[in-house]
């Protein structure tokens, strides 16, 4: 399976919400298919993946959404190659994967230098996590608000 940098956050935080029905029903394919096989090798790049295959914003293999989303998401992806110092184009175990990603993104302000002003982390249970996190070691509730 062919996935982005940033796609490896977003599958932990995904809970069923999506650009529309196709785009779900992939996601929730692809996310379902690695939770039943941690050991599937996931080969990792900075283009248009397995996921990006339904997105109704793909045109000419990049994102089209906004005259900046492919730039703003490739950074995304190079980001996280760096944070967890994997390389492009290399395969490697999702369970180790996603280890990774919650062994070196554990803050909330490390998840907002990679996820930026990500559309969806109000609803990524991913992020919430991060910042469920800071709000327990703080004097500040948590509303689950942004």
């Amino acid at each position: 399976m062919k996935i982005r940098g940033h796609h490896i956050l977003c599958m932990q935080g995904f809970q069923g919400k999506g650009y529309d029905k196709n785009f779900i029903a992939n996601m929730s394919r692809l996310t379902r298919e690695i939770t039943l096989k941690p050991g599937a090798m996931l080969k990792v790049t900075d283009e248009c993946d397995d996921i990006c295959a339904s997105c109704p914003y793909i045109s000419n293999n990049a994102c089209a959404r906004t005259s900046v989303s492919s730039r703003e998401t490739k950074c995304m992806d190079l980001k996280v190659f760096r944070k967890l110092g994997i390389k492009k184009g290399a395969a490697y175990k999702a369970a180790a994967l996603f280890d990774l990603v919650n062994e070196k993104i554990k803050t909330v302000s490390e998840a907002e230098k990679i996820c930026g002003k990500c559309e969806w982390q109000a609803e990524c249970l991913w992020f919430a996590d991060r910042k469920k996190k800071y709000y327990k070691n703080s004097k500040t509730a948590y509303t689950g608000e942004r």
